[in-house]
């Protein structure tokens, strides 16, 4: 019996032995895929959520501006798709953010400033922490501003100050969307020196983050691929769905993207410094190439050589040139494949092809030919190794050889290099109905190459030159955006609409009219796990106020409702209005009672009473609660960036006119389902969607 059970364990371990070594080969030689690593800072001062667009819309006969000072423009012919007339959708995502300067807003731990009786300081909407030499908060400043962006500066600026520097020539509004910051008097050229210089860092960490997300979004259907080759064989006919491979090589141009921002900002602190002395008019005229909406690649390699006076930057440049070689010549392939994606395995190997250098890695400390060593009976030598190595997370390495070149290294070690730190990632395979963990690390040393690390040869700051008596909001804690709202219903509320609903017609389902109701996204690297997202997300406070800054509602996210996605980084949830007994304004900021923040339900959630036919004023004011955010939540630059989206709707029958084009027609399988099959009309509530 102990033969042939020792027989059948044998086997058991040959098979599997085969099945493991197989799988870990095939998967490390089609691709390498690697997550940021997480920096903890030690005390709450700066949980950052970068790069926020806010989507808001309104439906029906319950229409929708954004408010940006005057009268609101009246709508005509053509005037569709214009935020500040009257519609139902206004998209602040246009150009990229460049209009209205959100991508520039941080949000850090502030509390809003409340006087008199729920109402908003007018003139220091939120205040912010001073900081003693131990680190610790001994007193909150009245120190905030608002400001709105001027795009001729291409910063937030103090409005009236703004306007007196420059005239009628400066594109600002006095409302619209407006940051709330602080402002320290420094000159253009110190206010963008410190701006590039955290951009640099910013754009480090973010080349990570999207690669992580590349993993987030592709590495399960890639190692199933990996799998069902390994378990099955195939032929030179067989086919694989290489769908996936779409979003990896998507995420990795957003990589290189922020390559291109890190040169960038890298560049616009020499830009800086270098025209340290010009009067403010003169370098705004110099810096608007350097700010402009759209810069080429031309442009950035031309002055690469220009700026680069300490030599690092055009080494940058090599790595960002190996990198995008290799990914345009796999997205090059990618596309050539058939409609369907499907492909051969000899394809795949050829999309993938340059991603990792297959003679660096090692599995569980064992080289590729270590891996393939077996003995007579043709079991793998080195499997207890592998196995062990499973207990704990398979052991996926990539290290350069000595010899290696920029041009040699694959993209995931360029991409450490330019990224810090060492990268790591953790997977799940599944085999023989089980899921194995993996860590895939690069281990790059020194990291960062020390040849091309930028943060080692920033100038020094500029000097004070010639002054300008414009405000600039150089710190940016929070945002508020301005909007008008009408109806033609009479007796009428405004409510947050947090389900998703169509814009103009219940029940249809024509994408270009649905809303996406009220709620907040947010991606994470690797190191930042969902918890710690959920812990940062509870804490961020949406407030509704009218013109005069009285509060009307107070709203947050249900992080109750939030919902994961597998394979995906990423951390929804519905946006609600908090019970008004469930908080207080004091001293103290916002405080929940006793018994916690409560949501009211959706059809409660009432913002404000409508005055048929007359505007009605609204400030949406979006900031983190600095009272109540968490050590264990505070996230590092480029590790969490979030997605704002607003919807409203009415507590009024809203019956829009008959369109047939915008509503989905009846077909034989709604007549079976509904009854008649005819688009039902609007309910209670109408949509705004982003």
């Amino acid at each position: 019996m102990k033969t042939a059970r020792k027989g059948r364990q044998s086997a058991y371990i040959s098979i599997r032995s085969k099945l493991v070594a197989a799988v870990a080969m095939l998967l490390v030689a089609s691709f390498m895929v690697v997550s940021s690593s997480y920096a903890w800072f030690t005390l709450s001062t700066a949980p950052e959520v970068k790069g926020i667009t806010t989507t808001v819309g309104a439906n029906g006969n319950l229409e929708i501006a954004l408010y940006t000072g005057g009268e609101v423009a009246q709508s005509g012919i053509g005037d569709a798709g214009k935020n500040e007339t009257w519609g139902n959708l206004i998209d602040l995502t246009t150009e990229g953010n460049t209009t209205y300067g959100l991508a520039e807003i941080k949000l850090y731990p502030t509390r809003l400033n409340v006087v008199d009786t729920n109402k908003i300081s007018s003139t220091s909407p939120l205040l912010t922490p001073k900081y003693a030499a131990d680190g610790r908060v001994e007193d909150l400043e009245q120190a905030t501003l608002y400001g709105t962006y001027n795009t001729k500066q291409g910063q937030f600026m103090e409005y009236e100050a703004a306007n007196a520097m420059d005239g009628e020539t400066v594109v600002q509004s006095q409302y619209g969307v407006r940051a709330i910051g602080s402002s320290t008097g420094l000159t253009a050229q110190q206010n963008d020196y410190r701006i590039a210089k955290g951009a640099i860092t910013d754009a480090r960490n973010s080349i990570l983050t999207y690669a992580n997300l590349s993993l987030s979004e592709s590495g399960s259907k890639l190692a199933s691929i990996a799998v069902d080759r390994a378990l099955n064989g195939s032929t030179a006919d067989t086919k694989y769905d290489a769908s996936s491979i779409g979003p990896m090589l998507q995420n990795l141009n957003l990589a290189i993207e922020q390559i291109d921002a890190m040169v960038l900002s890298y560049i616009k602190t020499q830009v800086a410094k270098q025209n340290q002395a010009q009067e403010a008019d003169a370098y705004a005229e110099f810096r608007a190439l350097f700010y402009a909406e759209t810069v080429t690649d031309e442009q950035l390699e031309t002055w690469v050589t220009t700026y680069d006076s300490a030599g690092k930057l055009s080494k940058v440049w090599e790595y960002r040139e190996a990198i995008k070689d290799v990914v345009d010549n796999s997205s090059t392939k990618y596309a050539a494949l058939a409609e369907d994606k499907q492909a051969t395995w000899t394809e795949l190997q050829g999309v993938l092809t340059g991603l990792v250098d297959l003679d660096s890695v090692t599995v569980a400390g064992l080289t590729m030919t270590e891996l393939r060593e077996t003995d007579e009976n043709g079991d793998y030598v080195h499997m207890s190794t592998i196995l062990n190595s499973m207990s704990s997370g398979l052991d996926v390495a990539l290290t350069p050889p000595a010899d290696a070149t920029i041009a040699t290294n694959g993209v995931y070690i360029n991409i450490a290099n330019l990224s810090a730190a060492n990268v790591n990632a953790t997977i799940s395979v599944y085999v023989m109905s089980a899921n194995i963990p993996a860590k895939m690390v690069t281990k790059v040393s020194p990291t960062p190459a020390v040849e091309a690390d930028l943060t080692t040869v920033i100038p020094d700051e500029p000097e004070k030159g010639e002054t300008t008596s414009a405000k600039i909001l150089d710190t940016l804690y929070g945002y508020v955006v301005d909007l008008v709202f009408r109806t033609n219903a009479a007796g009428s509320n405004l409510k947050l609409q947090s389900t998703p609903i169509n814009r103009i017609y219940s029940g249809d389902t024509n994408e270009a009219t649905m809303g996406l109701g009220s709620f907040m996204t947010f991606y994470y690297t690797s190191k930042f796990n969902a918890d710690n997202v959920k812990n940062l997300m509870k804490n961020i406070r949406i407030v509704f106020a009218n013109s005069d800054g009285t509060i009307y509602a107070v709203g947050g996210l249900d992080i109750s409702k939030a919902e994961t996605e597998t394979g995906k980084s990423l951390v929804y949830a519905p946006i609600g209005l908090y019970e008004a007994t469930s908080f207080n304004w004091t001293d103290d900021g916002f405080t929940p009672v006793d018994t916690g923040l409560k949501f009211v339900s959706e059809d409660n959630a009432v913002i404000t009473a409508l005055d048929q036919n007359q505007p009605e004023h609204l400030s949406v004011y979006v900031y983190l609660d600095g009272d109540s955010v968490e050590n264990s939540s505070v996230a590092a630059s480029g590790d969490v960036i979030g997605t704002l989206n607003l919807q409203f709707s009415s507590d009024a029958n809203l019956i829009p006119m008959d369109y047939n084009p915008l509503k989905t027609p009846a077909t034989t399988e709604n007549n079976n389902n509904q009854g008649s099959g005819e688009v039902q009309e609007p309910e209670n509530g109408e949509d705004v969607t982003p």
